[in-house]
């Protein structure tokens, strides 16, 4: 039930996106992106994957786990292949959590590390567009309403604020069945983190890794021949990205369009060739998952030999 109702809210916001703005003209946009800008948004993405594999190995050996760069970089393979085909975007990151227990990693080893790995890429991408917003506020096109963006910020303040609740109240929050597990991860986060020097490695990963999206977008916007600045780029890509995080649609499908038509328009970028960025964004991310999986499978096929 749970996966109809967000296939109707990927397929409804889209349905509507196309409603909204001319069918055809987004299609004549699709078409004039070349194959090599393509090629290069694949190769962009299939490159995050071993620094991903790298990332979560050093989370894990934070945490007191061991797992071999080449297992680490499989079950990427295959959690971002599942990202792409399960409901929920990190559904993939659960069948990783679940089938690295397989190469005698701990279940809570496995899932804090996974999870750890997931919030501090999701920080980075913060990170990334809050550096990028004073290079595009003055480009912001006035007449634009900039209601989502400000509820954007009070939606993230407020997490700040329950998350720091948590954690201040831990002490009393600890004993209580529901609060139990999520205090457990926080305390891994902390220790993750505590060291300055995993601070800065972290983070520096994580940011690389999201460039490398951000990079991905400009090699189509180039690829459409759109107007873009790359600050935008910045600014844009990663609020589109955590939009699919939300758990409402399949693969983020959907939201990802409707958050990169909106932030879009505040640059004057018409709907259309938003919509094109977004789908084929998406398109290749999907192909390079694909292209994953196909690799997965003789690796996975060697190393049960």
């Amino acid at each position: 039930m749970a996966y109809f109702l967000r296939a109707l809210v990927s397929i409804g916001v889209l349905v509507l996106l196309f409603r909204a703005m001319d069918a055809s003209q987004t299609w004549q946009t699709l078409r004039l992106v070349s194959a090599p800008a393509i090629g290069i948004a694949i190769l962009l993405f299939l490159a995050q994957t071993p620094l991903l594999a790298w990332r979560w190995r050093r989370i894990v050996k934070m945490l007191h786990g061991k797992l071999a760069l080449l297992h680490a970089v499989q079950m990427s393979l295959l959690g971002r292949l599942f990202n792409q085909v399960l409901p929920a975007a990190f559904g993939g990151d659960a069948v990783r959590a679940w089938q690295s227990t397989r190469y005698g990693l701990d279940g809570t080893v496995a899932v804090h590390s996974v999870l750890i790995e997931r919030f501090t890429g999701l920080v980075s991408l913060i990170v990334i567009a809050v550096v990028a917003v004073p290079f595009i506020w003055s480009t912001v096109e006035p007449a634009v309403d900039n209601a989502g963006l400000y509820a954007l910020s009070g939606l993230f303040a407020a997490a700040c604020a329950v998350l720091l609740g948590a954690w201040l109240g831990r002490q009393r929050l600890r004993n209580q069945p529901w609060f139990s597990r999520p205090l457990a991860f926080l305390e891994d986060v902390i220790t993750a983190t505590r060291d300055p020097r995993e601070f800065v490695w972290l983070s520096a990963t994580g940011v690389l890794s999201n460039l490398l999206a951000v990079a991905a977008a400009v090699a189509i916007g180039n690829g459409l021949h759109l107007a873009i600045d790359l600050w935008a780029y910045a600014a844009v890509v990663p609020l589109s990205i955590i939009a699919t995080i939300l758990p409402v649609s399949i693969a983020g499908w959907g939201g990802r369009e409707g958050a990169m038509v909106a932030l879009l328009a505040l640059f004057g970028v018409p709907n259309t060739d938003a919509l094109a960025l977004s789908l084929l964004f998406g398109l290749t991310l999907l192909g390079s998952s694909i292209i994953g999986g196909l690799i997965w499978i003789p690796m996975n096929a060697r190393s049960a030999r």
